[in-house]
């Protein structure tokens, strides 16, 4: 996959859901997601991240403090 379409996380990522729609047997459905053909959902993960690094940067320069 990361030679035809990048970085994982980055350019591609994946979602797998269980289900056992419409006909009982169960199944494991994986979902790929390309950057270019789902911006919204990688600006959100790219959003995340950012929040996630201001988060762990306010936890060390609080507890540097102490």
């Amino acid at each position: 996959m990361a030679q035809r379409f990048g970085v994982i996380g980055t350019d591609w990522t994946w979602s797998a859901m269980s289900s056992f729609e419409p006909d009982g047997v169960s199944r494991q459905n994986i979902v790929y997601l390309l950057r270019p053909n789902e911006v919204q959902v990688f600006e959100l993960r790219d959003q995340e991240a950012a929040l996630l690094e201001e988060r762990q940067r306010a936890y060390r320069d609080f507890f540097q403090r102490l």
